[in-house]
């Protein structure tokens, strides 16, 4: 990654259902440019049950499934707060022009936000 590059970040909402238990989310969409993720971060916005959430690369036409985390029933509360999970990458995760990372849910009230740079 470029010196100059700015780390940036998206959040996306899991909000278009697949069918009547997953909801997806396009986390980035790589434009003309590169684009080197350094974390990923999945949160719920309260009470989860359990599930999974997924990471997924799309090259254009096809899906890899980078990443399975499990989602445990967790329940929200002022002291502990909410269930989350970062996943980072200490190499960094590039994308190049064309590709898009996304992202998958058993639960639906759930959030993703990818912090990246792009060079």
């Amino acid at each position: 990654m470029d010196a100059a590059a700015v780390t940036k970040n998206a959040t996306h909402a899991f909000t278009d259902a697949v069918d009547g238990n997953e909801y997806t989310a396009v986390v980035i969409n790589v434009g003309n440019s590169g684009v080197r993720i350094n974390k990923v971060l999945f949160a719920a916005n309260g009470t989860t049950v359990a599930g999974a959430v997924g990471l997924i690369l799309k090259d254009g036409s096809n899906y890899y499934l980078l990443k399975t985390i499990p989602v445990p029933v967790f329940t929200a509360s002022a002291s502990a707060g909410s269930w989350n999970y970062e996943l980072e990458f200490a190499s960094g995760l590039f994308l190049e022009y064309g590709q898009e990372l996304g992202a998958i849910s058993t639960a639906s009230d759930m959030a993703v936000t990818a912090f990246y740079g792009e060079y």
